[in-house]
């Protein structure tokens, strides 16, 4: 970006000679040209700046997603919460559950997944924690899988606000050996 700095200064330079030499007309010439050479680097400059930020934003999905897949890998589940609906699932999720993740997405609840015996202390365990209660961070419970078969979890919740609209992020892990 020095080089066109560089013009732009020989522009202005040559307006003030034509100035001087009593040429207006040419004077006008070369401020424009001046004018323009200056949008052409904010131009420059914005794309740069615009550039960068994209590549940031690439990086950043790129870890996020390594990050949820090495979650998954492990075992551990991942679901997001919108009100009672999934919004969004890892493989780990399906594997345990039993569903595929379109099928935990199409849910109508996610206490459709909870036995039947635990919805209530669940349901109000989840209130608190979307209203900021400081209770316990960790939860356990059984989940009814799709086979009917029962699973112990043990689980963390972080409400989370993307756009206004309040989240909860569920990470999990199957507990029933213990």
């Amino acid at each position: 970006l020095v080089m066109p700095y560089a013009v732009l200064v020989l522009i202005g330079c040559a307006a003030i000679a034509s100035i001087m030499r009593g040429e207006p007309s040419l004077a006008l010439v070369f401020g424009a040209s001046a004018a323009g050479v200056l949008v052409f680097l904010r131009q420059v400059m914005t794309m740069h700046e615009n550039l960068r930020l994209f590549r940031d934003l690439q990086n950043e999905h790129q870890t996020r997603a390594a990050l949820l897949q090495t979650q998954s890998d492990l075992g551990e589940g991942m679901l997001v919460v919108d009100g009672l609906r999934i919004i969004s699932a890892n493989g780990a999720a399906a594997r345990m559950s039993g569903y595929a993740v379109t099928e935990l997405m199409d849910l109508p609840s996610v206490l459709d997944l909870v036995a039947e015996e635990e919805r209530q202390p669940l349901t109000s365990w989840l209130k608190g924690r979307l209203a900021g209660e400081r209770s316990a961070l960790q939860h356990e419970g059984p989940i009814a899988r799709r086979d009917g078969t029962a699973m112990w979890l043990e689980f963390a919740v972080k409400p989370m606000d993307q756009n206004g609209r309040a989240l909860l992020l569920v990470i999990f892990r199957d507990v029933t050996a213990r």
